[in-house]
């Protein structure tokens, strides 16, 4: 088993990372950036929809892939297509960001 932590908190900003085995730090706003262009299969569209300027959302997604080691899209005449590695992550990220939400809130809940 691994000493690595499994989640950590920074203490600049409220995002948390997820750990796993690499050592390879998953943070939420990277997440959310992945999803929406996987959704919308533009990087445009999925700029407006997390509030981003373009090239913030082509940086997150240059970022992630460098994390990963994998390219997560590729090029296509009908837009952006997940690859493989894009097609793995996509529900792992759905899944943690859900459980990022629920961790929030069970925090807010015991806070009072």
């Amino acid at each position: 088993m691994s000493n690595r932590p499994i989640a950590a908190v920074s203490s600049r900003s409220r995002s948390c990372s997820r750990r796993i085995d690499r050592g390879i730090s998953l943070h939420p706003r990277l997440l959310k950036t992945f999803l929406a262009v996987a959704r919308s299969r533009n990087i445009t569209r999925a700029a407006e929809a997390v509030h981003l300027a373009q090239s913030s959302v082509s940086d997150q997604i240059q970022s992630l892939e460098a994390e990963l080691g994998a390219a997560l899209f590729t090029r296509s005449k009908t837009g952006l297509e997940l690859t493989l590695a894009g097609l793995a992550l996509k529900p792992i990220a759905e899944d943690l960001l859900r459980l990022d939400g629920e961790a929030r809130a069970a925090v807010q809940a015991a806070a009072g």
